[in-house]
């Protein structure tokens, strides 16, 4: 093991490429389905439950909505940027009553996209967290 230790970490990379060792993931999310529905994180189907439960009769619960962005440059070829929260809770045709995110680990990313949309949206974004 402490040959191994000493190696230069472009060297310990290779073994391991050759040895099949996977690398550790960032998020420690597992993968479920709950009632036919697939979700990410069991974090994630908890609180999509929990806001099916609590909705008004005219409200729908979109997933993995995608909020553009206002800013002055695009990304290059001309997409624009945008956010994504887990739940987006709309009421009738184009009221966004909520925007509901589920993290177990927040990056400096998604600090940075949370604190825009917020901004452009004049939507607070909740975060629940594990």
């Amino acid at each position: 093991m402490a040959l191994y230790e000493n190696l230069p970490a472009a060297d310990r990379k290779a073994l391991d490429r050759k040895l099949g060792k996977k690398k550790s993931s960032w998020s420690k999310a597992q993968p479920t389905t709950v009632g036919g529905m697939k979700f990410p994180s069991k974090l994630e189907a908890k609180i999509y439950h929990r806001l099916q439960r609590n909705l008004k009769p005219d409200e729908r619960i979109f997933r993995q909505a995608r909020m553009i962005l206002l800013t002055l440059a695009t990304k290059p070829g001309g997409c624009p940027y945008y956010f994504t929260v887990d739940f987006m809770v709309v009421q009738g045709l184009n009221k966004i009553t909520r925007l509901v995110d589920a993290k177990g680990r927040i990056s400096r990313e998604w600090t940075r996209g949370k604190a825009a949309c917020e901004a452009a949206y004049g939507i607070k974004v909740e975060e629940i967290r594990a």
